[in-house]
């Protein structure tokens, strides 16, 4: 049922690319991602925040109505027990891909703001804990995401609707809550991330 899922939305990217519309944007940010994961409520054990990069294709199918498909990638120290006050660190790699149904508001020439709300497939690595050779799986998950940005348009006459390839500034939140499978444990999934980039309008 995963695998069917990740095809349609891969088939949905790819069609968006090859059948192109007026209005398509591709983003590229980079930006704080919380920790996803609490293993006990003690102080220092878990996972870190990190930095994290995303890239994302957007296409509008009216001025109010689009669909995004996007790829992050954040890697982040885990700290799994404390023995004899010292910490056993190990690290992983959290990728989600997601679809986003994005809702377009208000009707500035200059900023564009968005909602969108979807499906996100979170991919984690496997992780080696300090002082064991034991490599621990950890299986994907499907969860759900939300998110809202802002593209500021760049240059004094360019405006967002404008049919010419141009650039802007992209801010956006996102916010992630599900859970994955790491051997005997659940791990939460839950993460904040706070992103800031570049947006090229393909056309």
């Amino acid at each position: 049922m995963r695998a069917l899922l990740v095809g349609i939305m891969i088939g949905l990217s790819s069609s968006s690319i090859l059948f192109a519309s007026e209005a398509q944007r591709l983003r590229l940010q980079i930006g704080h991602v919380s920790s996803p994961l609490e293993l006990t409520g003690t102080v220092g054990l878990g996972a870190d925040n990190a930095l994290g990069a995303r890239i994302a294709y957007e296409r509008l199918f009216t001025e109010r109505f689009g669909l995004e498909v996007g790829l992050a990638s954040s890697q982040h120290d885990l700290t799994l027990v404390i023995v004899n006050g010292v910490p056993r660190t190990s690290s992983f790699r959290m990728s989600p891909l997601t679809l986003s149904g994005t809702l377009h508001v208000g009707d500035s020439n200059r900023v564009d703001s968005y909602f969108g709300a979807g499906l996100a497939y979170v991919t984690v690595s496997d992780y080696t804990p300090a002082g064991s050779s034991e490599s621990i799986s950890v299986d994907s998950e499907l969860t759900w995401t939300v998110q809202y940005g802002m593209d500021i348009a760049l240059g004094r006459k360019q405006r967002l609707s404008a049919k010419k390839k141009r650039w802007s500034l992209g801010f956006s939140v996102s916010y992630m809550q599900g859970e994955a499978e790491a051997g005997s444990l659940s791990l939460p999934l839950e993460t904040v991330n706070i992103s800031a980039g570049v947006v090229w309008q393909l056309r």
